[in-house]
């Protein structure tokens, strides 16, 4: 029966749909978060980047214009020259330049967005408050060409003063507005983050809600499934519980659902159902195997009172078989055929005596040789072992020779022409020394060779010496089995003999044994039906425990 899962594969599909859509959706929440922080961080750094510039270039302009001061005072005064000077004026006339060209980095939008949350909170707009210090710029550009010219020209003390004077309020001005841009991207810095963190703490609580009621559904679908699989698992344990103490005959309700649980139980009750046509079945079948066996058990009865009339019969066939061993004359002959055999084997059996006596001192003169090998290959392994150690200092003298002869020779070279022929005697030396050497490696070779087969032959020697003292052991066993067997031949001889006579008189004692097997023949006749009839009811009784078996193989009660 194919079973259709359908129903729990759609709740269980449900169920991981809702997990993966709860963390979908915290995923997309933490991108779009990250997303919002990107660009929050690409705007925050061009304003960062303005105000830094506008900073930088103002405090670089008051720089600039005290340096230029101090030039056009040494100027005026005769202690600068007019090229310091207009390096001077030159950098102040620079840094406004860049200073003018800093106030319009800001884009238009980025620009708007700055005036709008300045005019939410009550303040003046920022695009208002660059226009100004761009026209407070104007004023200064004009106020510091009026000082440079008065500089340049080495106009009168009080010309001089009243330019500067004109620079120094321009300035003021100038350095007010400045600061009021400064001010204002301070509060719109401190709104903006404050305005971003409440809709990272909007979205993030929007976000856990939204996910925790997600999983709160998901666990209380769990729960429920779980809840009720545990229902039908307990219902379908107690049911299996009480079919394995051997109750068949309990009932449960099924229903007609789809489900797995009520495939299973189906599959349960139906497996109820077989078990009661099975042990139906059983019942029956003991029935006919009980009747059966009554039959055999009767039959077998008629069978032992036969057998005992046989028995009776059986003592009489014993009783003339102990006259007939009285009086058979070819056993006769044959005992006295046995007799003078006994006697050939007890010759034989002498003569065994003295062979086995022969081989035990011939093995034993073997083993006494075999030791002496034994000690003399210990010997020679002593002597090779000693050759060895010679040889290690024949190697050794041979290696100190080499060495001598190679610091003969470089000394010899060293000496030159006076160290030539004592050059070529140490080469010669090294030569010998080398061919020693040789030597004694290969004749280290050839003794570590005979060293193995000396203790192969060693092994093998005691193998061998180790079986003929299992053979002698053989051996003086058997001699002792031969005097056991002329004993025994002794015994059979003398029995034989008596045995003979008594063979004498068992002849006239056939005519009756004849009698008394034709009738025990006739009731082998009768035996051999009943035991025809009884094979047949085994053959029965065998088809009805096959049965029985084939039927209780489905389900055993335990």
């Amino acid at each position: 029966m194919k079973l259709n899962y359908q129903r729990f594969s759609n709740q269980l599909f449900f169920l991981v749909t809702v997990l993966m859509c709860s963390v979908i959706y915290l995923a997309a929440m933490q991108i779009l978060s990250a997303r919002n922080n990107v660009v929050r961080m690409e705007s925050d750094k061009e304003y960062l980047f303005f105000n830094a510039n506008l900073k930088s270039t103002w405090d670089e302009l008051q720089e600039h214009y005290e340096a230029a001061y101090s030039v056009g005072a040494h100027f005026t005064s005769r202690n600068a020259t007019e090229e310091e000077l207009e390096a001077a004026l030159q950098r102040v006339i620079q840094t406004t330049s860049r200073l003018e060209a800093g106030l319009s980095d800001l884009s238009q939008p980025m620009l708007q967005k700055w005036d709008a949350v300045l005019t939410d909170h009550g303040h003046p707009a920022a695009s208002d408050i660059i226009e100004s210090i761009i026209a407070r710029q104007a004023d200064f550009v004009s106020a510091f060409n009026d000082i440079a010219t008065a500089w340049r020209d080495m106009a009168g003390f009080a010309q001089r003063k009243a330019a500067e004077k004109n620079v120094l309020l321009v300035m003021d001005e100038y350095t007010d507005e400045i600061n009021r841009i400064q001010d204002q991207y301070q509060f719109f810095v401190q709104t903006e983050s404050a305005r971003y963190i409440e809709q990272e703490k909007a979205r993030t609580i929007r976000t856990l809600v939204i996910a925790a009621g997600i999983i709160l559904a998901g666990v209380l679908l769990s729960v429920t499934m779980m809840l009720r699989l545990s229902r039908e698992f307990k219902v379908t344990v107690e049911v299996a519980e009480r079919i394995s103490d051997g109750d068949i005959q309990t009932e449960f309700h099924v229903g007609n659902r789809q489900d797995e649980m009520s495939h299973v139980k189906r599959s349960l009750k139906l497996l109820i159902d077989k078990l009661k046509g099975i042990f139906d079945s059983v019942f029956n079948l003991t029935d006919d195997l009980n009747r059966s066996t009554q039959q055999l058990v009767d039959d077998n009865q008629s069978r032992m009172n036969e057998v005992t009339a046989q028995v009776a019969e059986l003592e009489q066939l014993a009783d003339v078989v102990m006259q007939l061993q009285g009086y058979s004359g070819e056993v006769s002959q044959l005992a006295g055929n046995a007799i003078q055999n006994a006697d050939d084997a007890l010759s034989a059996s002498d003569e065994t005596s003295v062979t086995v006596s022969k081989t035990v001192a011939a093995i034993e003169a073997l083993s006494s040789e075999v030791n002496n090998a034994v000690n003399e290959l210990h010997s020679l392994q002593e002597s090779t072992v000693e050759i060895s150690s010679v040889l290690n200092v024949i190697q050794g003298i041979a290696e100190q020779t080499n060495l001598l002869a190679l610091n003969a020779a470089i000394e010899a070279a060293r000496a030159g022409d006076q160290g030539r022929g004592f050059a070529v005697v140490a080469d010669e030396v090294r030569q010998l020394a080398k061919r020693t050497q040789d030597s004694t490696n290969e004749i280290q070779a050839t003794i570590e060779g005979l060293t193995t087969g000396t203790q192969r032959v060693v092994a093998t020697i005691n193998q061998s010496q180790s079986n003929t003292a299992e053979s002698v052991e053989w051996i003086n066993r058997t001699g002792e089995v031969i005097k056991t067997i002329r004993h025994s031949l002794d015994t059979i001889r003398d029995n034989t003999t008596q045995t003979v006579h008594k063979l004498e008189l068992q002849d006239g004692s056939l005519s009756e044994i004849t009698e008394n097997v034709a009738k025990v023949r006739q009731l082998a006749q009768s035996n051999s039906k009943r035991a025809e009839q009884s094979l047949e009811l085994t053959d029965q009784l065998s088809d009805l425990s096959s049965d029985l078996q084939s039927s209780i193989g489905y389900f055993r009660k335990q």
